[in-house]
């Protein structure tokens, strides 16, 4: 995906939304602590692993640093260590905001804000990213929404979500290798049931949605 700057405007942007209902949706880190898991946070401009954290965009190669040494990947883009700033603070709402500078391997500007905003309906978070150079930039946006179990353990924990098909990945850096379906498998959550010893890090595609157009995951 990219974005794209227009001669006659001054930026263009690009967004897209996540809802989540009841629950505590995340772990925090306490300050001044690094973060040992990606529990919450968006992953942006990339969303996924970077072979070698080497990608090519409009007739360039580009070169960033990798986040995953042992394995030899760039990770879940830039914005994870980031300083984000309070933009809008209300009872029922926030929007928090930060500027992607210009750096070796994504010499791109960009500025990123996460509306965070509390509903009947549950929790709604709206990431809109709006280029301020003057050129395309590659982008893309993923969350990693983490349903905590509270006080209690997630091997004790049910889950359902409806998703047909699971992305595989190689042994040794976890890059995408292909895709299955979950029917008859260990992955097949498509009816609620306890996750006890399973270990899922995977993504998952195929999902069902509601009237909304909502795909629904349940702890």
């Amino acid at each position: 995906m990219e974005i794209s700057r227009p001669p006659s405007s001054r930026s263009a942007a690009g967004s897209g939304s996540t809802r989540w209902r009841a629950g505590r949706s995340s772990t925090p880190t306490a300050p001044p602590s690094c973060a040992t898991a990606p529990t919450g946070p968006r992953s942006s401009p990339g969303r996924t692993a970077s072979p070698g954290g080497r990608y090519h965009f409009d007739g360039t190669d580009y070169q960033v640093a990798l986040t995953e040494p042992g394995k030899g990947n760039a990770i879940h883009g830039f914005l994870r260590w980031r300083s984000w700033r309070a933009t809008l603070h209300e009872a029922d709402r926030v929007v928090m905001a930060t500027t992607l500078f210009p750096h070796t391997g994504y010499p791109f500007l960009l500025d990123v804000a996460v509306d965070y905003h509390l509903t009947g309906g549950g929790l709604v978070v709206t990431t809109t990213a709006t280029n301020g150079g003057d050129r395309a930039c590659p982008y893309g946006c993923g969350q990693h929404p983490y349903l905590s179990p509270g006080d209690g353990r997630l091997d004790d924990c049910d889950l359902e979500f409806a998703a047909e098909t699971r992305v595989t990945t190689d042994e040794s850096r976890q890059l995408p290798a292909g895709t299955e379906g979950v029917a008859g498998t260990a992955f097949d959550f498509r009816t609620r049931r306890r996750i006890g010893a399973q270990r899922i890090d995977f993504a998952f595609r195929d999902l069902a949605r509601d009237a909304e157009g909502l795909a629904w995951a349940r702890l």
